[in-house]
């Protein structure tokens, strides 16, 4: 969800983002999967979400913790967010979803 990593690193670059996904994703899992299974399919998935609300939007980022300059003071966020909504009418966040299906051979 890359819109959300730039609205937090927009008011806070120094915010903390971990990096698990970039061990294993989409982008390598079947590499990784390929070395214990003789069959590795991905299924890709494009989806977004679509938020007309600053509240629920601004909880969610709050819950993760990713800055304690947020933490200390959302307001900045919360105005980045209803500006967002005000001018576009919402904001719309990309999901990067996948599902790998992984088979042994007999």
């Amino acid at each position: 969800m890359v819109e959300i990593r730039e609205l937090i690193c927009g008011i806070d670059p120094d915010a903390y983002f971990d990096t698990a996904a970039s061990e294993f994703g989409l982008e390598n899992g079947v590499q990784q999967l390929n070395h214990k299974f003789s069959n590795v399919h991905l299924y890709r998935r494009d989806d977004a979400l679509v938020v007309t609300e600053t509240e629920p939007l601004v909880a969610y980022i709050l819950s993760l913790h990713r800055s304690e300059a947020i933490q200390s003071n959302p307001e900045p966020l919360i105005s980045v967010v209803s500006e967002q909504i005000a001018l576009k009418g919402a904001v719309k966040i990309q999901k990067d979803m996948g599902l790998f299906v992984a088979q042994k051979s007999h």
